[in-house]
């Protein structure tokens, strides 16, 4: 598939805001230690969130509602402890059998690393180890990752069908290749490195289903959500900027319908947002292509790239100047509209200015929406029902 990830925060599709904040987990637990939250995971039974932390600590966080029993378990004694992101093997994990992978971000001289770590934790007593069972270098396994560009977000993706090894999507710091496949054991998963746009990726979570990447970005403010085989935004909502000001990483309950968004603490104490949010109405395929001349001002058309759709008038008094883009009108002149005038031109006579009546049917109105196209019409009537882009001079309609 082909990621193009550029105008996540630039374009695509609105924003909303997330859903209503449910409130903060481990306030305590954080306001107590030194922990800057990066990465984080659900796990599948959904009683607790791993987390990891750049200074080599791996943490839990119980999710029985009672805000209490957290642990964290210090693995400060790697060398490779810039720990930025976590997830689990959907398909292996189990309460008795519990594991953890987590990159160490890395950089020009210090190779970037996948560590596997074996843990126990208890919720109802708040006990908790961890081990490491392996550690394999990234470095080349990602042909694109270059310079001082290091890991920053991993998420489990599927399991391989021959070998049984995991599937991860790692994403690349300030890169202008943001997101690539790893197993495992460090090896490539992938063809070829697919394109980031330079996003600064902090944390993603992956919707294996929809194949959605649900992602956030460093002081974006912003929970996107990217289809992968398709190569397009599905849907963007707002983080309110209270809330999160340093986003580090981010995963996603889908049965529950939460949302949970890491605070990493650079502009204070460390802190895990909780977000009720609904994927209900989210779409799971990428809108068509745009259709120069079908008669709808659709996704990335405007009155610019596309007149025959897009009704505008770009010149002359500013304060009648306006643009339809993507079904709305900007612009000053956007106050002399009448109705829904930015869909259907070309298709059915829309109503463009303050002349028109009616909806911009038969009855008076102007019948047009372009300049252009004064010179269609045959009557000093129809040409003067349209003074703001027409004029009536010597027997002949004509554009301002």
């Amino acid at each position: 598939f082909s990621l193009v990830i550029c105008s996540f925060l630039l374009g695509g599709a609105s924003a909303s805001p997330i859903g209503a904040l449910r409130g903060f987990i481990a306030d305590e637990f954080f306001s107590n230690s030194i922990i800057e939250a990066s990465g984080l995971t659900t796990v599948p039974d959904h009683s607790h969130l791993v987390g990891v932390s750049d200074h080599g600590v791996i943490f839990f966080l119980n999710l029985d509602g009672s805000d209490s029993n957290h642990c964290a378990a210090d693995l400060t004694s790697l060398t490779a402890n810039n720990f930025e992101g976590v997830t689990v093997d959907f398909t292996a994990w189990t309460p008795t059998d519990m594991s953890a992978y987590v990159v160490h971000e890395g950089s020009s001289t210090d190779e970037p690393m996948l560590h596997h770590i074996k843990y126990f934790y208890d919720p109802s007593d708040g006990s908790c180890n961890a081990t490491v069972l392996t550690s394999d270098s990234l470095k080349a396994g990602i042909p694109c990752l270059t310079g001082d560009h290091g890991i920053e977000a991993i998420a489990y993706k599927e399991t391989d069908a021959v070998s049984g090894e995991p599937i991860f999507l790692v994403g690349l710091q300030d890169s202008d290749k943001g997101v690539y496949e790893v197993t495992a054991s460090g090896q490539s998963a992938a063809t070829s490195c697919y394109d980031g746009g330079g996003m600064d990726l902090r944390g993603f979570s992956y919707d294996d289903a929809n194949d959605i990447l649900w992602y956030v970005a460093d002081n974006a403010n912003k929970f996107v959500g990217y289809k992968m085989d398709e190569g397009c935004e599905i849907a963007s909502f707002d983080t309110p900027a209270g809330d999160i000001t340093s986003e580090e990483g981010v995963t996603i309950d889908f049965l529950n319908k939460i949302v949970y968004i890491a605070n990493d603490g650079k502009d204070g104490t460390s802190f895990v947002a909780m977000y009720d949010w609904d994927d209900n109405g989210v779409g799971t395929t990428c809108p068509p292509a745009p259709d120069c001349g079908d008669g709808i001002c659709g996704l990335n058309e405007d009155c610019y790239s596309c007149s025959l759709d897009c009704p505008g008038r770009t010149g002359g008094n500013p304060s009648r100047r306006f643009c339809c883009a993507n079904g709305e009108c900007s612009g000053e002149g956007c106050s002399s509209l009448s109705g829904d005038t930015c869909f259907g031109a070309g298709t059915t006579t829309t109503c463009s200015f303050a002349a028109c009546d009616g909806g911009g049917t038969d009855t008076g109105g102007c019948s047009i929406d372009d300049s252009s196209q004064c010179s269609n019409l045959d009557g000093s009537t129809t040409c003067k029902a349209c003074p703001d882009i027409c004029q009536w001079r010597r027997g002949s309609c004509s554009s301002l």
